[in-house]
């Protein structure tokens, strides 16, 4: 006995495309019978015809009614942009600056997150570009910095108040994708100049420790000397400075045989975190950032990215030539290189030996001095 069951048919023609019309299901549904014992046996058979074989592999050009739409309101947009540009020039700098912050900060906000996830499955710090590191170190701070901008401009009516203010005070509520260049040039001058106020510090406490080496030590000859120079306003070649490295990899001048007063200098002489841990965890960083940057090449970067690179190694790029700030970053990489994680006091203590007596910081030094005397004034 042979029973047809019902036959099913699925088609749509609406809403899909052409490859999936028209899908016909058929069902055969045969029963049979055989002598005792009573068994029975049921096949279930199953056809499928599609209207094509294969979707396709292209997506249709839009229409001329949609190209024509979409080119004109790319150009009313740019001639409004063009427009504004011209009658409302300042209005339109603070729209740009915003507009461009607000995307550089998506994308790096991205890229933290990227770098984040990799680190956490295991990744090595090696194993990262000099960008990708140095919005894994710079991010959070920027966090911290721009979020209750962003949070207050949301409420009704509230961006036509926190937009003029934090324009007129970028330091404080805004992050450096948001700064112009005039802005990023003022503020990591004046950065630069309150960490040259440390310099001294570190000087003395530098030569605390070297009184407190043994005379038999070959090498406390050759650190008064280097203390020496430096008061004197002279810097240190690189061969100097790596002559004294078996002095950072144990006592006196180790990152953990060091007092709490002299460290809190040489943190904030290199705009880093105070405590001892955090300290080692965020020169370890930078130390990867100056190897990923080696690997890259220093002729690669652009005219931005070297003179942030030039004010994160103490070095004002304001007046210097080119090859200058392309020299002062080879030097501080050479010495960086033969850097390890016993030795990261040595690379602490790099914007002493190797930055603070270059005639640029002396001018930004001398440059700060007259305004705080306006000020005073005023």
């Amino acid at each position: 006995m042979v029973c047809f069951g019902p036959k099913v048919f699925l088609v749509r023609l609406f809403g899909a495309p052409s490859w999936y019309h028209n899908v016909i299901q058929f069902r055969l549904k045969s029963v049979s019978v055989t002598p005792a014992p009573a068994q029975w046996t049921v096949t279930t058979i199953t056809k499928r015809w599609y209207h094509q074989p294969h979707p396709p592999d292209t997506v249709s050009p839009p229409g001329k009614l949609k190209r024509y739409l979409v080119d004109n309101c790319v150009r009313f947009a740019e001639s409004y942009e063009r427009f504004l540009e011209k009658r409302y020039p300042k209005v339109f700098e603070v729209y740009r600056m915003f507009k461009v912050g607000i995307r550089d900060f998506i994308a790096d906000t991205r890229m933290y997150y990227n770098v984040t996830t990799e680190l956490w499955t295991g990744k090595s710090l090696n194993c990262f570009s000099r960008k990708e590191l140095e919005i894994y170190k710079q991010y959070p701070k920027d966090v911290w910095k721009v979020s209750p901008t962003l949070i207050i401009s949301a409420l009704p009516f509230a961006n036509y108040v926190v937009f003029p203010i934090a324009y007129m005070y970028p330091k404080w509520f805004l992050s450096p994708h948001f700064w112009s260049d005039k802005h990023k040039e003022m503020i990591w001058g004046e950065i630069l100049a309150k960490r040259m106020n440390h310099c001294s510090p570190v000087i003395y406490y530098l030569g605390s420790q070297c009184r407190h080496m043994d005379e038999e030590n070959p090498l406390k000859e050759k650190l008064q000397l280097a203390i020496s120079k430096l008061k004197q306003t002279h810097q240190l070649t690189v061969d100097e400075i790596l002559t004294l490295k078996p002095l950072f990899e144990d006592y006196p001048c180790h990152i953990n045989k060091i007092s709490i007063a002299y460290l809190r200098q040489l943190a904030m002489c290199n705009g880093l975190s105070m405590r001892r841990s955090k300290l080692v965890d965020d020169t370890l960083l930078l130390h990867y950032i100056d190897l990923a940057m080696g690997r890259e090449g220093i002729e690669n970067l652009s005219s931005q990215d070297l003179a942030k690179a030039c004010y994160d190694r103490f070095l004002n790029p304001v007046g210097v030539p080119h090859k200058e700030q392309l020299s002062h970053l080879c030097q501080w990489l050479e010495i960086s290189k033969e850097v390890d994680e016993n030795s990261l006091s040595l690379l602490l203590h790099l914007p002493v030996f190797l930055s603070y007596n270059q005639p640029s910081n002396h001018s930004l030094t001398k440059r700060s001095l007259q305004c705080a005397e306006n000020e005073t004034n005023k």
